[in-house]
């Protein structure tokens, strides 16, 4: 994911606290259950510093040993008494780690000052950074005490306790205690120095992968779709946490540069369009590699083609209700010169938003043009077929200069086909056919094609948005709602039966599929809607 790295550089940030605590959690379980073990089997199994009797200290070997157990437990309860901060978590950390460097020291000074004492720093040491994500200065003073305790704790030792002294001077002397001392002590600050770079190059890695899962003030959490041109993510906002969908665009097949304007200028173009029906842009920006990369909003729901897919072919009135939503979208847009050219089932999005059922939202912008800027069409991808070959526009399939808000519509018109009858207009799975049929193929009237019950006037209001030429349709999205308004239902649809319908259809919640998405456009910024109740 070497793409997903921001442009700009950084340095690494505090681990988070709840990533700290379940590591330190686990160091510390491990240091307690280990310095167990090693005590009883030093009480019951082998003595380890042998003899101690002469030792002042003997009569707290025992308490001794236990202190390394003591301390790591309670680390644990200290841990669990509350939600620490990052920098509690790094103090309590050091407090214990230096605790028991300094009882390790006092160990080895007391008991057996000419046995070796790498071991227990060793295993210490190496555990704490292999386990532990903290900065590598907590290292550096774990490893620093670790190389200054050694040597004083067995000056001192050497200085003040006589029986040692006489060991000594059996071995050989003053000469051979500062001969040993500096050896371990060289030893010691061997591990401590690998020690430390190991902290150092996990430490680093893990912030690697960190960024790597982060694009600029987002924080990516899992793929929710993948298509040639890219990736779309489940994100949040690293400090407001705003549930956003990230959509990440690599471009391919043309040159770098032309790519990032065309989807920068279709971004922006996005972004400015601000009604409730279509779906909200927050940010934008570019990344390492060339790539691209704008946030929106994280929906919760699913689209027109998985609900009928789902449910099958809906009720007349409720396709009014949808269509109507979607038309208050596109007026904005097209007020402002822009055309989406991409509707389809899968951009047409249901959801529930702030006690509104059947709320419709307008997705993916991407092929977003502004038709009053003729002069712009250098950005388009050459030689890309601009939209979604079943819910094509006849002009956009001849790639005539008349492309305008009444080609939204036809696709609309095509949308309203599929809600209501669960086909597309023309069925072929054969995308020449398919472009021949948009452009010279009269379809069936929907009341046709479905045994539903299609109002005559409903029937009339879908073929009027698929007329071949666009003078034929209505004109703007404005005249199609005041055709749907019109229409004479029994009974109409509205926020009481929409409200009904997913509380009977869709209980049990909403949870992420990670699943690509077919077609030109291929990732969409949602979540889906779990199994349905019978």
């Amino acid at each position: 994911m070497k793409y997903l790295q921001p442009t700009r550089g950084s340095s690494p940030s505090t681990v988070p606290a709840g990533v700290l605590r379940g590591r330190l959690l686990l160091f510390f379980w491990i240091g307690f259950v280990t310095s167990l073990t090693v005590y009883l089997v030093d009480r019951y199994v082998f003595r380890r510093h042998g003899n101690i009797d002469w030792s002042p200290f003997a009569p707290y070997y025992d308490l001794q040993f236990l202190a390394h157990a003591a301390s790591f437990l309670l680390g644990v309860l200290v841990i669990h008494a509350r939600n620490w901060s990052s920098r509690a978590l790094q103090l309590l950390d050091l407090a214990v780690v230096t605790f028991n460097i300094l009882m390790v020291t006092f160990s080895f000074a007391v008991f057996s000052p000419r046995l070796p004492g790498v071991y227990p720093y060793a295993m210490l040491l190496f555990a704490h950074a292999a386990f532990v994500p903290v900065p590598v200065w907590v290292q550096i003073w774990a490893g620093s005490m670790a190389i200054l305790s050694f040597p004083l704790g067995q000056i001192l030792a050497y200085r003040y306790i006589p029986a040692i002294q006489q060991i000594w001077q059996a071995a050989g002397g003053f000469q051979i205690f500062r001969n040993a001392a500096i050896a371990q002590t060289i030893d010691v600050l061997i591990l401590s120095g690998i020690s430390i770079m190991i902290t150092k190059i996990l430490y680093n890695f893990r912030f690697d992968l960190s960024r790597a899962r982060r694009l600029g003030n987002y924080i990516l959490k899992s793929e929710i779709g993948r298509g040639g041109m890219g990736v779309v993510f489940e994100a949040s906002h690293a400090f407001l946490t705003r549930p956003t969908a990230i959509k990440v665009m690599v471009p391919k097949g043309e040159n770098a540069g032309t790519a990032l304007a065309r989807f920068e200028k279709e971004v922006k173009l996005s972004a400015s369009l601000t009604h409730p029906n279509t779906i909200t842009i927050f940010d934008y920006g570019h990344c390492a590699d060339r790539t691209f990369y704008y946030a929106m909003e994280m929906l919760e729901g699913l689209d027109l083609q998985k609900l009928v897919e789902k449910f099958g072919p809906l009720p007349s009135p409720r396709v009014a209700y949808l269509l109507n939503q979607v038309c208050g979208s596109l007026i904005e847009a097209h007020e402002k010169g822009i055309i989406h050219r991409d509707i389809k089932p899968s951009n047409i999005f249901v959801t529930q938003r702030g006690g509104l059922y059947d709320f419709v939202k307008v997705l993916d912008f991407g092929l977003a043009k502004e038709f009053r800027k003729p002069e712009e069409a250098a950005l388009t991808q050459a030689g890309a077929f601009m939209g979604t070959p079943r819910y094509s526009a006849p002009e956009l399939i001849q790639s005539k200069a008349g492309v305008d808000g009444r080609t939204d519509l036809y696709m609309l018109g095509a949308v309203g086909y599929w809600a209501l009858t669960g086909h597309p207009p023309f069925a072929d799975s054969d995308s020449v056919d398919l472009l021949v049929d948009h452009v010279k193929t009269i379809p069936k009237r929907p009341s046709e094609v479905t045994e539903l019950a299609i109002l005559p006037e409903m029937d009339g209001i879908i073929m009027k948005c698929l007329e071949k030429n666009p003078r034929d349709r209505f004109q703007n999205p404005a005249d199609l709602i005041e055709a749907l308004k019109a229409l004479p239902f029994a009974k109409p649809w509205n926020q009481v039966a929409a409200k009904d319908w997913w509380a009977l259809h869709l209980s049990p919640g909403v949870i992420a599929v990670k699943k690509p998405i077919s077609g030109l456009k291929q990732y969409q910024p949602v979540k889906e809607i779990a199994e349905a109740h019978g």
